[in-house]
């Protein structure tokens, strides 16, 4: 062991588990606030009916890929039989896309449903909301700065992808 490692390691010992505890309750709360922002989410035309959202998941640590929260929607238009969008959070966005993301962002991207939208062209500029392409998906993003801003943001995300499909 190095010995400039061994008070870190010492205290960790003591505090992992709190620490773990932290970690845990934080991205449930915070999954929390995402899934009740798309349940309550009341327009989502084209799609018929109301969307089925999943249960919210955290990810990532490995790979370079960052961290996230991110919440599955599943529906269907006239046109297209299955619509898969995720949405959600992320933290430490990869370096290897073309946009420079400092900080936390909320996100909104066709997962894999329907095929040829999901790397659609975003030139836009409404509402803030900016694009990167990336695992050959355009991914929609707006800073989070705070979470009273999740429900907000989200909508103004899911607005944009949904005008995808008309």
């Amino acid at each position: 062991m190095r010995e400039e490692m061994r008070s870190f390691l010492e205290e960790g010992v003591q505090q992992y588990l709190d620490a773990k505890n932290t970690v845990a309750t934080f991205e449930h709360q915070m999954g929390q606030l995402l899934a009740e922002a798309v349940r309550r989410r009341r327009q989502w035309s084209p799609l018929d009916d109301t969307p089925r959202a999943g249960r919210p998941s955290p990810g990532g640590g490995s790979g370079g890929y960052g961290y996230w929260i991110w919440v599955p929607i599943t529906g269907q238009t006239k046109t297209y039989k299955k619509v898969y969008i995720e949405c959600g959070l992320w933290w430490e966005v990869p370096t290897t896309t073309e946009l420079k993301i400092d900080g936390p962002i909320i996100y909104g991207a066709y997962y894999d449903m329907p095929k040829h939208i999901i790397a659609f062209s975003w030139k836009r500029n409404v509402g803030n909301i900016r694009s990167f392409q990336h695992y050959g998906r355009t991914f929609l993003c707006v800073p989070l700065r705070r979470p009273q801003e999740i429900e907000g943001s989200l909508n103004r995300l899911l607005d944009a992808l949904l005008k995808e499909l008309r």
